[in-house]
């Protein structure tokens, strides 16, 4: 996941020979959108709720973010996903061009008649923007990985 700057080995841990060796000679494979690819194979229905809008976030990202709070000893309440906000219905067929599993099923799923915001947009405590992102960033982190 790009995460090697904040891995050190100084300490013994449980697997912690597995985990050398894998830093040493790299990933052979990263999980990415597990969930949606298995239902493009099986040829199932993809869930998209079109009146949910929502902020992403990514592993890597989210390490970043927590590293960034620990080290710098700062406290509270955080917003850890992106500055913008994106409907879920297109950020998923979005990823699933940049996954490349075109033609797949999608089921619409109404929780409500109205928007409903699945997101915090921080007022306070707000990080450093060169630590802010968009949800877009994501999909060129899937494509430098996948």
């Amino acid at each position: 996941a790009g995460l090697g700057w904040i891995t050190k080995f100084t300490k013994s841990f449980t697997n912690d020979y597995a985990l050398s060796q894998q830093k040493a000679n790299g990933v052979t494979r990263k999980l990415v959108g597990l969930e949606l690819k298995t239902l493009h194979e099986l040829d199932e229905f993809i869930e998209l709720f079109p009146n949910l809008i929502m902020n992403v976030c990514w592993d890597s990202k989210i390490t970043q973010l927590v590293h960034y709070i620990i080290n710098r000893n700062k406290y509270g309440i955080y917003h850890c996903g992106s500055s913008d906000l994106v409907p879920h219905e297109d950020f998923i067929k979005d990823l699933m061009r940049v996954l490349r599993l075109n033609h797949s099923k999608y089921k619409f799923v109404y929780t409500t008649n109205d928007e409903r915001y699945l997101a915090v947009i921080p007022k306070y405590n707000t990080l450093p923007k060169h630590l802010l992102f968009e949800s877009s960033s994501l999909f060129e982190e899937i494509k430098r990985s996948y």
